[in-house]
């Protein structure tokens, strides 16, 4: 039976199997105090349902005068007030997965071509613009990647909160201005009056990220979608968003959909993970059996380069890089960076398959403590 103190085993680039076990520290989630802090990363309760269910979407993007997949079969749900990260390298298709969900994907240049996107029960790939259009904003918020490039750099930052209250809740001027100067507080930007009234360029990354989130959460959206929201930011402020990021969650019981490839803010922020790579989800499990116990041979590796705060060993990079679009491996596609790999990976697709505690693995080893 494994626990929150069971080993998991580092990548070991020069075996089929595990070289070495070390320990690993238990995720903030699975170490809440014997008094029941949930401060501390206490699992919440089960949802009463899903606000998104994402069923065996594929999406191609037109490369070189072709269509080419680049997401391929990804499935996952999220629940009401709970938390799905999104993690993989950069190219994994996770930011073309969100794009997908609001129905931002560029329309003559891609297209999806199977699978469905369910949002409180709405079809969104089926959805004419106009009612998606209502939604998206609405009812699903979106917090970009970068805000310096997603903020109007001639619009002050209060005016473009504004402008989101008066398009979709039909508020006048004066109202939409009190609502956004509150939105701009409770986000915990200082003297927020006065800064509603700056140009996004005279604000710090953190501060623009804040108003990102603000500008997001302006409808009370039952979804947010947060695409990499600590980028490029310094711990503490990162620490911050996270902060706030929950906070926000737990008094509106909102759904979380986050991406990102830093497995630290994974750790804070998930009740469940879904990895990405090339495309494919390779693993799906709750954050504890993630860190305690990972299946596939690239979660292990993405874990393996974490650096521990005692360690003074070397860390092991994962060899290669991710295929490009349209060069997909046959088989497994992470067979050829893979020390684990046999024949049937390099000829057969693994199926995303259940692997015990509750995770499931896109690998023909898993599980590897058995392999």
């Amino acid at each position: 039976m494994r626990t929150a103190t069971t080993p998991y085993p580092i990548w070991a680039p020069a075996t089929r199997k595990p070289a070495a076990l070390a320990p690993t520290t238990p995720s903030r989630r699975a170490t809440a105090g014997a008094d029941g802090d949930a401060g501390f990363g206490m699992a919440r309760s089960e949802p009463e349902g899903s606000v998104l269910e994402v069923e065996e979407l594929c999406i191609e993007l037109e490369i070189g005068g072709r269509q080419v997949e680049v997401v391929s079969g990804v499935s996952f749900r999220v629940g009401r007030g709970r938390t799905l990260c999104l993690v993989g390298e950069s190219g994994c298709g996770k930011s073309v997965t969100a794009m997908a969900v609001l129905g931002l994907l560029p329309p003559r240049k891609s297209r999806i071509a199977s699978g469905a996107i369910l949002f409180e029960g709405i079809d969104l790939v089926r959805l004419p613009e106009r009612p998606m259009a209502a939604i998206r904003g609405r009812r699903i918020g979106m917090v970009f990647q970068e805000p310096m490039t997603s903020l109007n750099p001639t619009m002050k930052v209060g005016e473009q909160i504004a402008e989101v209250l008066r398009l979709h809740l039909g508020m006048n001027a004066r109202a939409a201005r009190r609502e956004a100067i509150r939105l701009l507080d409770r986000v915990r930007i200082p003297n927020a009056a006065r800064r509603a009234d700056d140009y996004p360029f005279a604000l710090s990354g953190g501060m623009r990220q804040r108003v990102m989130i603000a500008l997001a959460l302006a409808c009370s959206p039952t979804l947010l979608i947060a695409d990499e929201p600590t980028t490029a930011l310094d711990v503490t402020v990162q620490a911050d968003i996270l902060d706030l990021l929950r906070e926000l969650q737990h008094e509106s019981g909102m759904a979380l959909l986050l991406i990102t490839h830093d497995l630290g803010v994974v750790a804070e922020t998930a009740d469940e993970v879904a990895v990405m790579y090339a495309g494919r989800i390779v693993e799906q499990a709750p954050v504890a059996a993630l860190f305690d116990w990972p299946e596939h041979p690239y979660t292990i590796g993405l874990l393996g380069a974490i650096p521990g705060l005692d360690s003074r060993e070397l860390l092991t990079p994962i060899q290669g890089t991710v295929p490009q679009p349209g060069t997909m491996p046959v088989g497994c596609r992470f067979a050829p960076r893979c020390p684990f790999a046999i024949r049937q990976c390099r000829e057969e697709t693994p199926p995303l398959r259940p692997v015990g505690d509750g995770s499931r693995a896109a690998c023909w080893r898993a599980p590897l403590d058995d392999a």
